[in-house]
């Protein structure tokens, strides 16, 4: 199903891709090669793995841009319903023409000119496309700023069916080398949802979030299999000798 070309592209079930991190917003793409905005091949093997098994499934992506990761994941899990969350406000001609060209009207489901930290409407959307059918993946890529992907996952992971998968991609910026020492300074880093999910861990001893799974590319969080309080706030959930944690 995934055959590697070269170090840069790929095909999955027939389709072709190319990796291309350049900024520029890739709205109109040739039909015979998808751009697929993930900067390095290992990224790209890491999903391949850990979407493995997920077939036929209720899988939500946060952060499309270009459309390429859409197709990615449509191409590589086959999902029942993929809904597909976007701050931009036209959908990429790429991801419309694909949708039509399948007859994929009804399992791709562009939702654009969404903020993530907007948990009305997120809330709204997910009850609309989902219906109360649990999610099965979830995969962010959106704003990595620590305030709107937290509101994103409170909002999104207690709907996660137990052992589905949460991911969280880019969530070590503020630790890379580089420009990204002096990026969003005056923001908390995005790794203190990381940290703070792992303290959930050790709290509930995984009846609430089972693992974090942290590569270096994504963090991977699996749901546990108790039941959530109706007001789900990670930051509120982990014990720490009534010390505040502190955010870097």
């Amino acid at each position: 199903m995934i055959h590697w070309l070269d170090e840069t592209h790929l095909e999955v079930d027939g389709l072709r891709f190319r990796l291309d991190v350049s900024r520029d917003r890739p709205l109109v793409d040739s039909s015979s090669e998808i751009v697929l905005m993930k900067p390095r091949a290992d990224l790209v093997n890491a999903y391949v793995d850990a979407l493995a098994s997920y077939r036929n499934c209720n899988v939500v992506e946060l952060g499309v841009w270009g459309g390429g990761s859409t197709i990615f994941y449509e191409r590589l899990m086959k999902p029942r319903k993929l809904v597909a969350i976007e701050l931009e406000t036209d959908v990429p001609k790429t991801l419309e023409h694909y949708i039509a060209e399948n007859d994929l009207g009804g399992t791709i489901v562009p939702c654009y000119g969404v903020d993530q930290g907007d948990a009305e409407t997120l809330r709204e959307i997910m009850k609309r496309e989902f219906q109360g059918e649990p999610v099965d993946v979830v995969i962010d890529d959106a704003s990595h700023r620590y305030l709107p992907t937290k509101t994103a996952f409170n909002e999104i992971f207690p709907l996660l069916r137990a052992g589905g998968r949460y991911f969280l991609e880019d969530w070590g910026w503020a630790h890379w080398r580089g420009r990204f020492q002096e990026h969003w300074k005056d923001e908390p880093a995005l790794s203190n949802l990381v940290f703070e999910l792992s303290m959930v861990v050790a709290t509930w001893g995984g009846y609430m979030v089972s693992r974090v799974d942290v590569q270096h590319g994504f963090v991977a969080v699996e749901r546990g299999t108790g039941q959530l309080p109706a007001r789900f706030d990670v930051s509120s959930l982990f014990l720490s000798r009534d010390r505040k944690f502190q955010h870097i």
